[in-house]
């Protein structure tokens, strides 16, 4: 049984990551910003959380929390331990939107979530929803996109900081060792793509390649071949 991965007390506290608290928040307001893991006596290396944000406290059949933000797409009974404990963080427990919202929302609510203790790989589920939802909306808010570039970079600051967050905690025997999907190493590459940046989109989609070991041979394939043609007609 592997050992859980560290938790950190903000996303700004990790090692490498240059992230001061943003303008307008106080960590200090945010419920859970001083949680820390539960103790346990069973002899288990998961990390245990208090449940900090439910739904509904006089009903534990119907705990829950609002997951626009999710590590494993489902949500499973082994979450919720019989004491009150989930084995999300605070970072991942913190609520995010369900239906639209504009940019500054959608940024507001992550860096509340960052500021809330959590595991790299939390924060960078965090980063990387909210990169993909600003793309998502990028025709309907001029500034969407730019902000959903940075988010992919700092994913990568992140992930560079913590290569641990794209280890894979459970294999099929007959699987190869595939990293686990980066979401926003493929949205960064298409993001350049799309505005026509080809240089920047190839070397995207090399670093996606080569740094951490995504499968984008069929987009770098595209990118080049348009490469060559533009290079073509300006010889």
């Amino acid at each position: 049984m592997s050992p859980s991965p560290p938790w950190y007390p903000r996303f700004g506290d990790i090692p490498g990551i240059d992230w001061p608290c943003p303008p307008g928040i106080d960590r200090r307001t945010l419920r859970g910003h001083d949680a820390r893991p539960q103790e346990n006596d069973w002899g288990s290396d998961s990390t245990w959380w208090p449940i900090i944000y439910e739904r509904d406290r006089d009903d534990r059949a119907s705990v829950g929390l609002t997951w626009s933000v999710d590590t494993s797409g489902r949500r499973d009974d082994d979450d919720f331990d019989d004491d009150g404990s989930t084995g999300s963080s605070p970072a991942s427990q913190y609520p995010g939107f369900t239906g639209p919202r504009s940019v500054d929302e959608e940024l507001q609510r992550m860096y509340e979530a960052l500021e809330l203790p959590g595991t790299a790989a939390d924060y960078e589920h965090r980063i990387s929803a909210a990169a993909s939802y600003l793309h998502k909306i990028r025709l309907r808010e001029a500034n969407a996109i730019a902000e959903s570039e940075r988010l992919c970079l700092l994913s990568f600051a992140l992930v560079r900081a913590c290569p641990e967050i794209l280890n894979r905690k459970e294999r099929y025997p007959d699987e190869d060792n595939m990293p686990v999907w980066m979401a926003t190493a493929h949205l960064l590459t298409r993001i350049y793509e799309d505005n026509g940046d080809l240089a920047e989109a190839e070397r995207a989609a090399v670093t996606a390649a080569e740094e951490f070991g995504q499968r984008v041979d069929h987009a770098l394939s595209r990118i080049r071949e348009r490469l060559s043609v533009l290079r073509a007609e300006h010889a």
